[in-house]
Protein backbone atom coordinates (compact mmCIF):
# COMPACT_ATOMS: atom_id res chain seq x y z
CA UNK A 1 0.00 0.00 0.00
CA UNK A 2 3.06 2.24 0.32
CA UNK A 3 3.43 2.55 -3.41
CA UNK A 4 -0.10 3.87 -4.02
CA UNK A 5 -0.14 6.89 -6.23
CA UNK A 6 -1.07 10.10 -4.27
CA UNK A 7 -3.39 11.10 -7.10
CA UNK A 8 -5.27 7.82 -6.67
CA UNK A 9 -5.65 8.47 -2.92
CA UNK A 10 -6.98 11.95 -3.63
CA UNK A 11 -9.52 10.58 -6.13
CA UNK A 12 -10.71 7.98 -3.62
CA UNK A 13 -11.19 10.71 -0.98
CA UNK A 14 -13.09 12.90 -3.48
CA UNK A 15 -15.36 10.03 -4.48
CA UNK A 16 -16.02 9.27 -0.82
CA UNK A 17 -16.90 12.93 -0.14
CA UNK A 18 -19.16 13.04 -3.18
CA UNK A 19 -21.06 9.92 -2.11
CA UNK A 20 -21.35 11.25 1.44
CA UNK A 21 -22.67 14.62 0.18
CA UNK A 22 -25.26 12.98 -2.06
CA UNK A 23 -26.42 10.79 0.83
CA UNK A 24 -26.77 13.71 3.23
CA UNK A 25 -28.62 15.96 0.78
CA UNK A 26 -30.95 13.23 -0.46
CA UNK A 27 -32.03 12.50 3.10
CA UNK A 28 -32.95 16.13 3.66
CA UNK A 29 -36.71 16.19 3.19
CA UNK A 30 -38.92 19.16 2.54
CA UNK A 31 -40.64 20.16 5.76
CA UNK A 32 -44.40 20.44 5.37
CA UNK A 33 -46.99 21.72 7.75
CA UNK A 34 -48.99 18.79 9.18
CA UNK A 35 -52.19 20.84 8.95
CA UNK A 36 -51.55 21.55 5.27
CA UNK A 37 -50.85 17.85 4.70
CA UNK A 38 -54.20 17.01 6.34
CA UNK A 39 -56.03 19.49 4.08
CA UNK A 40 -54.30 18.07 1.01
CA UNK A 41 -55.18 14.53 2.10
CA UNK A 42 -58.85 15.52 2.43
CA UNK A 43 -58.78 17.28 -0.95
CA UNK A 44 -57.12 14.37 -2.76
CA UNK A 45 -59.25 11.75 -1.03
CA UNK A 46 -62.36 13.53 -2.31
CA UNK A 47 -60.80 13.84 -5.78
CA UNK A 48 -61.11 17.61 -5.85
CA UNK A 49 -59.23 19.39 -8.62
CA UNK A 50 -60.51 22.97 -8.27
CA UNK A 51 -58.65 25.93 -6.77
CA UNK A 52 -61.47 26.93 -4.43
CA UNK A 53 -63.17 24.56 -2.02
CA UNK A 54 -66.02 25.56 0.24
CA UNK A 55 -66.32 23.04 3.07
CA UNK A 56 -69.70 23.12 4.79
CA UNK A 57 -69.95 21.08 8.00
CA UNK A 58 -73.34 19.69 9.02
CA UNK A 59 -72.79 20.59 12.67
CA UNK A 60 -71.36 23.65 14.33
CA UNK A 61 -72.40 27.27 14.10
CA UNK A 62 -75.98 26.76 12.93
CA UNK A 63 -76.56 30.29 11.64
CA UNK A 64 -73.20 30.38 9.85
CA UNK A 65 -73.82 27.04 8.16
CA UNK A 66 -77.38 28.02 7.18
CA UNK A 67 -76.22 31.36 5.74
CA UNK A 68 -73.45 29.77 3.67
CA UNK A 69 -75.72 26.94 2.47
CA UNK A 70 -78.52 29.34 1.53
CA UNK A 71 -76.01 31.55 -0.29
CA UNK A 72 -74.62 28.77 -2.51
CA UNK A 73 -78.04 27.26 -3.24
CA UNK A 74 -79.49 30.69 -4.10
CA UNK A 75 -76.51 31.47 -6.34
CA UNK A 76 -76.09 28.03 -7.93
CA UNK A 77 -76.41 29.48 -11.44
CA UNK A 78 -73.61 31.99 -10.67
CA UNK A 79 -71.10 29.60 -9.06
CA UNK A 80 -67.65 29.91 -10.54
CA UNK A 81 -66.38 26.88 -12.40
CA UNK A 82 -63.24 26.69 -10.27
CA UNK A 83 -65.21 25.87 -7.10
CA UNK A 84 -66.14 22.66 -5.35
CA UNK A 85 -68.65 22.69 -2.49
CA UNK A 86 -68.08 19.88 0.00
CA UNK A 87 -70.59 18.88 2.64
CA UNK A 88 -68.91 17.02 5.49
CA UNK A 89 -70.38 15.29 8.52
CA UNK A 90 -73.48 14.28 6.57
CA UNK A 91 -75.42 11.74 8.57
CA UNK A 92 -78.35 11.34 6.18
CA UNK A 93 -77.95 12.03 2.46
CA UNK A 94 -81.70 11.87 1.87
CA UNK A 95 -82.33 14.56 4.47
CA UNK A 96 -79.62 16.71 2.87
CA UNK A 97 -81.29 16.21 -0.53
CA UNK A 98 -84.63 17.32 0.93
CA UNK A 99 -83.03 20.41 2.50
CA UNK A 100 -80.98 21.50 -0.52
CA UNK A 101 -82.79 19.94 -3.44
CA UNK A 102 -81.76 16.83 -5.28
CA UNK A 103 -80.74 18.77 -8.38
CA UNK A 104 -78.34 20.90 -6.33
CA UNK A 105 -76.66 17.81 -4.86
CA UNK A 106 -76.29 16.29 -8.33
CA UNK A 107 -74.38 19.37 -9.52
CA UNK A 108 -70.85 18.32 -10.55
CA UNK A 109 -69.46 21.05 -8.27
CA UNK A 110 -71.04 19.56 -5.16
CA UNK A 111 -69.53 16.65 -3.25
CA UNK A 112 -70.28 14.84 -0.04
CA UNK A 113 -67.23 14.02 2.06
CA UNK A 114 -68.51 10.51 2.75
CA UNK A 115 -65.54 9.46 4.86
CA UNK A 116 -65.40 12.83 6.68
CA UNK A 117 -61.80 13.62 5.78
CA UNK A 118 -62.51 17.30 6.41
CA UNK A 119 -63.50 16.45 9.98
CA UNK A 120 -59.99 15.29 10.93
CA UNK A 121 -59.20 16.88 14.32
CA UNK A 122 -56.39 19.05 12.91
CA UNK A 123 -58.63 20.74 10.33
CA UNK A 124 -62.23 20.32 11.52
CA UNK A 125 -64.17 23.55 11.83
CA UNK A 126 -67.57 24.51 13.19
CA UNK A 127 -67.81 27.12 10.44
CA UNK A 128 -68.03 26.92 6.66
CA UNK A 129 -64.46 27.19 5.38
CA UNK A 130 -63.11 28.46 2.08
CA UNK A 131 -59.84 26.85 1.02
CA UNK A 132 -57.75 28.29 -1.80
CA UNK A 133 -55.30 25.86 -3.39
CA UNK A 134 -52.48 27.25 -5.50
CA UNK A 135 -50.11 25.65 -7.97
CA UNK A 136 -48.35 22.45 -6.98
CA UNK A 137 -50.81 21.68 -4.16
CA UNK A 138 -49.93 24.65 -2.02
CA UNK A 139 -52.64 25.83 0.34
CA UNK A 140 -52.77 29.60 -0.20
CA UNK A 141 -55.30 30.25 2.55
CA UNK A 142 -58.03 28.74 4.69
CA UNK A 143 -60.67 31.20 5.91
CA UNK A 144 -64.00 30.99 7.67
CA UNK A 145 -66.59 31.74 4.99
CA UNK A 146 -69.46 34.15 5.39
CA UNK A 147 -71.58 35.47 2.51
CA UNK A 148 -71.44 38.90 4.16
CA UNK A 149 -67.69 39.00 3.41
CA UNK A 150 -68.07 40.26 -0.16
CA UNK A 151 -64.38 39.80 -0.98
CA UNK A 152 -64.47 36.09 -0.05
CA UNK A 153 -67.87 35.61 -1.69
CA UNK A 154 -66.51 37.04 -4.93
CA UNK A 155 -64.13 34.07 -5.10
CA UNK A 156 -66.99 31.64 -5.53
CA UNK A 157 -69.74 33.47 -7.45
CA UNK A 158 -69.81 35.54 -10.62
CA UNK A 159 -71.54 38.85 -10.06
Amino acid sequence: MKNVNPLFKRNIVLIFLLVLSITVFSCHSKKTDPKQERYLNAIHSNQIKTNYILVVPRAGCGGCISDATFFVVKNKAKLKGDLTIVFTGVGDKKLLAVELGNSFLKNKQVKIDEKNYFLAPEIASSYPTLICVGPEDQINYVKDFSPSDKKLASNIVNE
